[in-house]
């Protein structure tokens, strides 16, 4: 009678042993790469931009799986900081050939590559080609900041310049019976015209072109600078390409005509015969940040459209959301971490105007208890996205970051003759007049027409507000380049919805003032939330199997190519639709 329990105990004790056995050699392992992986004492920091470049890593498994290989923004920009500022490192060699990052990327890339050369170490670029059969506009911007240019033979420099496309699906939905009931606050604000027109309204086309004549002026001096040649040239370079072959070399867009490996060659022969090459985020791992130590600044990131609830990653959008209990609490740990200053960065086109405001309210609680807050915006921070960023001391965007749009967008599809045409007759009992507000099958009544009139004036009147009272702006002011109109970060400086130029060095710059941190006292810059440690990878619910890795790069394929159709399902009901301080993507 004794035996079977016996089994039992020793089978259970097996596992654990086997358990505790796994742990043992995985911390071995950990342990083992970590003392064995030094950074040698000459070394060349590689950097691959040809692999996809995010704002932010998903910090669950699925969604790291999802997002496939790649390196984050602020591990370039914190690894560069540190390679600045290490003995041991003598120069960098950064890889880019697709147009594999936004503008918005490529300028705090560029910011850092140009804060990396003030070390005097040189800074190479080399390029197999500057885009295949794309535009490379941004790469070959960034490829600027570098002391040299170099380009494999027989590559092309697909310099064209910038275009805006924006689909609009009026006719779609009316050849299908379906009615767009939108209305919007004001007539800048684009994501209803991209509902129910089949072009360009004068108010969006006024707003897209002084975006990308905005961002093409910046981007031309950026490369008039970078080259060492006068603007006009610059412009005509740009306006003239794509460029190939030996024109290349004849227009000064690159400085030599050589192979990769002769890329190492030459930086060994002028850094030494004993440099070694190592990959920026091995090198990142080893060396550690260089804001690791000092007067204490918390780092929060907020990526996605905002939405209430937990921040997660979205598997059909393929784009992480935002969520306002997340980055609330994140808040709130740091103050009571009594942190010197908060430096919140933001990529996002917006969303729920009550997630956006509760928000908002953990940011005026941290000023109110002495600690300065530093918005910092990355590619995107429109709409909903600048209500976040508004209530900080100071806000920092890119030149070319698209921002503000002070505006507000509400309605609904009503489907009831797309139905029709399927067979399909909705009817309804109802206790009120208004129960079918909400409802696909019935467009507004009169009443209910009003009260949506009420609910836009209501919502955008708050916005106007709450922009005036944090910037120290009039109503009227904030209205005029309000009504809904995106800018740039350059023009949302001159106009004073923003405050300085720049990405992270900027904002670091921008703590010390308002911190009163000393020039020469170093920070500690920590995550809130803190990034998934060791453990969390050990424990973590990632994929089991091989296959489950292929259904992920499957997935990311087909993604691709369902996006439009996905946009189109979002827009019309059927997957989320754009809230109310949300701008379309």
């Amino acid at each position: 009678m004794r035996s079977k329990p016996t089994l039992i105990y020793r089978i259970m004790a097996w596992i654990g042993m086997a358990v505790i056995a796994v742990i043992f050699i995985s911390l071995l392992v950990w342990l083992f790469q970590a003392l064995s992986e030094d950074v040698p004492s000459n070394t060349i920091v590689e950097l691959n931009l040809d692999q996809s470049v995010m704002e932010t890593v998903p910090g669950d498994p699925v969604g790291r799986a999802l997002t496939g290989e790649g390196i984050d923004i602020k591990t370039i920009v914190d690894g560069l900081e540190q390679a600045k500022h290490d003995d041991r490192v003598s120069g960098l060699l950064v890889r880019v050939s697709g147009n594999t990052m936004n503008i918005g990327q490529a300028e705090e890339i560029r910011e850092a590559v140009t804060s990396f050369r003030e070390s005097g170490k040189p800074a190479y670029l080399y390029s197999e080609t500057f885009g295949q059969v794309e535009n490379a506009t941004y790469s070959y911007y960034l490829a600027t900041a570098f002391d040299r240019i170099f380009m494999q033979p027989g590559g092309d420099v697909n310099l064209v310049g910038l275009r805006s496309e924006q689909f609009f699906l009026g006719d779609f939905f009316r050849k299908h019976g379906i009615e767009v009931d939108y209305d919007h606050r004001y007539e800048y604000k684009s994501a209803k015209d991209m509902l129910t027109e089949s072009e360009f309204t004068e108010p969006f086309r006024e707003a897209n072109e002084a975006i990308i004549n905005s961002q093409y002026a910046h981007l031309t001096e950026a490369i008039a600078e970078g080259r060492k040649i006068d603007t006009d040239q610059a412009r005509k370079v740009v306006d003239e390409g794509p460029w190939y072959g030996h024109l290349t070399l004849d227009h000064g867009l690159v400085d030599s005509l050589i192979y990769r490996d002769e890329i190492f060659a030459l930086m060994r022969d002028e850094l030494g015969d004993d440099a070694e090459f190592l990959y920026l985020e091995n090198y990142y791992g080893e060396a550690g940040s260089y804001w690791d130590n000092g007067a204490k600044v918390a780092l929060i990131q907020g990526e996605g459209a905002i939405v209430g609830g937990e921040s997660r990653y979205d598997p059909i959008m393929m784009q992480p959301v935002m969520g306002s209990e997340t980055l609330a609490r994140a808040f709130r740990s740091a103050v009571e971490d009594e942190v010197d200053a908060i430096i919140f960065r933001i990529e996002s086109p917006g969303g729920a105007p009550w997630a956006s405001e509760a928000v908002r309210r953990e940011i005026h609680q941290a000023r109110e208890q002495g600690i300065p807050v530093i918005a910092t915006m990355g590619n995107v921070a429109g709409s909903g996205g600048y209500y976040l960023a508004m209530g900080a001391n100071k806000i920092v965007a890119q030149p070319s970051t698209i921002t503000a749009s002070i505006g507000v967008v509400h309605g609904k599809f009503v489907t009831s003759e797309l139905l029709k045409d399927f067979g399909i007759n909705p009817d309804h009992v109802s206790t009120s007049p208004s129960s079918d507000y909400f409802a696909a099958s019935e467009p507004y009544n009169e009443h209910q027409r009003e009260r949506q009139s009420d609910w836009l004036d209501y919502n955008y009147e708050q916005f106007v507000e709450r922009v005036a009272d944090d910037r120290g702006m009039s109503f009227d002011e904030v209205h005029e380049v309000g009504k809904g109109r995106i800018w740039t970060g350059s023009d949302a400086r001159d106009l004073g919805l923003i405050d300085a130029l720049g990405g992270y060095h900027t904002a670091l710059n921008l703590v010390r003032e308002e911190a009163g941190i000393d020039p020469d006292t170093d920070i500690e810059l920590k995550n809130y939330p803190p990034p998934p440690g060791f453990w969390d990878f050990i424990t973590g619910e990632g994929p089991d199997r091989s296959e489950k890795l292929l259904i992920a790069e499957t997935w990311r394929g087909v993604h691709q190519q369902l996006v439009p159709v996905i946009q189109v399902a979002r827009v019309a009901g059927i997957l989320e639709p754009y809230h109310l301080y949300e701008m379309p993507r």
